[in-house]
């Protein structure tokens, strides 16, 4: 009894580990592209506009980036919850129109 109940919790354990380390995974070459482009960027920057202001260009980017990813999600927390949050509305079925003298079921139609 106690044996399954344990295989069980360690079978969704063990998909929650590869889940994770599958975003992770995904995640890495996205974080060395997003590295060289910073690089390239500063390159650029400091060629352009001298060592000082290119820096300092790209700290403010940098700055207003994550500030504004930060408001996005203390916008999202401060949100009401439960029967306050507003549902979302569900698209409405159509209608299947029918024929005179015949009945359509779920099973017949073709979705």
């Amino acid at each position: 009894m106690f044996r399954m109940l344990f295989r069980r919790a360690q079978a969704t354990v063990d998909r929650a580990i590869d889940g994770l380390m599958l975003r992770v995974i995904v995640a890495i070459p996205f974080l060395i592209a997003a590295g060289f482009g910073t690089a390239a960027l500063a390159i650029w920057l400091n060629r352009e506009y001298g060592p000082e202001t290119g820096s300092l260009i790209l700290a403010a980017s940098r700055h207003s980036a994550s500030s504004s990813r930060s408001l996005c999600g203390l916008a999202r927390k401060c949100l009401p919850r439960g029967r306050d949050r507003p549902t979302p509305r569900r698209p409405r079925r159509r209608r299947v129109p029918r024929l005179p003298g015949r009945k359509i079921s779920r099973e017949s139609t073709v979705s």
